[in-house]
């Protein structure tokens, strides 16, 4: 619908205008239209009061009419088309205001959307290390797999209450004292039973400990996350390489593989959300890690591993350290 044509009280509204006007041709539009009009004006109504004159006092009675008329006529001009370009306009204003409105709404149900299938694969991936473990105990296997079924667990019950934190206006806000190092060591047992990455040989270079501020369960999943990465791109059979340091400003986590890499062309795509590269991805993991590194005011980026293949480091700012 054009915007000269917008509905009120179910009749059409038109404006003097076309709609592709721009403005330099509507300025020289309306004053060829003013000065054709007034010249118009001057020659007609000076041959018919020359003609109707009869002497020099009714000329200047009709002079004076006839200016009179002039600037009543041009008053008129001004106003109607004065009228008609502030309405386009109020109606433009209009427009752009809806379709605002219309974007915010379409942006917020697509990052909920977006929000709910990171979730949802997070949430998988837990539920893949459970029965991992109850596989273990099928087959005889010692008490780990209980203990890794009861993280399993907890992880669940942290993600709904993380559910629950998001949905507030504060969000996060359950800051605890932690041990960055305890808690990637903790992500690298956890994720061994993973059914992606039992295969794989994890090497960890992990100092004795690295105190913080944090929200562990998001920095678990961060972790099972950048290891079934990795695991996914060696097809579960490759070498995987875990680096924790405390660089000048932070602590520097970094997460490689021996795999082929990530090719230069999709790289500004990585975060993205629903891009992948595997057949059977979800396009959601990476994106799941940047959401928690950004919780902790982190940055994550892509890099080449020590190893060969693809690497992700994610770099926590100074005021992470407890």
């Amino acid at each position: 619908m054009n915007l000269n044509d917008v509905k009120a009280g179910g009749k059409r509204s038109r404006s003097f205008l076309p709609s592709s006007a721009t403005p330099g041709r509507t300025a020289t539009m309306l004053a060829i239209t003013y000065g054709a009009l007034s010249l118009a004006y001057i020659f007609v109504s000076s041959y018919l009061a020359g003609a109707l004159a009869v002497s020099k006092l009714q000329l200047t009675e009709i002079e004076f009419w006839k200016g009179i008329a002039f600037v009543i006529t041009t008053s008129v001009i001004v106003f109607a088309l004065a009228f008609s370009i502030l309405r386009r306009v109020t109606e433009r204003e209009q427009e752009l205001a809806h379709n605002r409105q219309a974007l915010v709404v379409a942006e917020r149900r697509a990052l909920s959307g977006v929000f709910a299938a990171a979730v949802a694969h997070d949430i998988n991936n837990t539920l893949s290390v459970f029965h991992g473990g109850l596989d273990e105990l099928a087959a005889g296997g010692t008490s780990e797999p209980l203990r890794n079924m009861h993280l399993a667990l907890d992880g669940l019950q942290r993600m709904t209450t993380q559910l629950l934190q998001a949905s507030r206006d504060d969000g996060f806000t359950d800051l605890v004292a932690s041990d960055l190092a305890a808690i990637v060591r903790d992500a690298v047992s956890f994720g061994r039973i993973h059914s992606r990455i039992r295969h794989c040989r994890i090497e960890e270079r992990i100092p004795a400990e690295a105190p913080c501020h944090a929200h562990p369960a998001l920095l678990r999943q961060m972790m099972l996350n950048l290891l079934l990465n990795a695991a996914e791109a060696t097809g579960g059979t490759g070498r995987i390489l875990v680096i924790l340091f405390s660089g000048p400003a932070g602590y520097v986590l970094s997460v490689g593989d021996d795999g082929p890499g990530v090719p230069r062309e999709y790289l500004d795509r990585l975060f993205q959300p629903f891009f992948t590269t595997k057949h059977s991805g979800t396009g959601l993991g990476l994106l799941s890690v940047k959401a928690a590194a950004q919780a902790h005011g982190a940055a994550v980026d892509y890099t080449i591993s020590e190893l060969g293949g693809a690497g992700f480091r994610v770099t926590f700012p100074a005021r992470f350290k407890d």
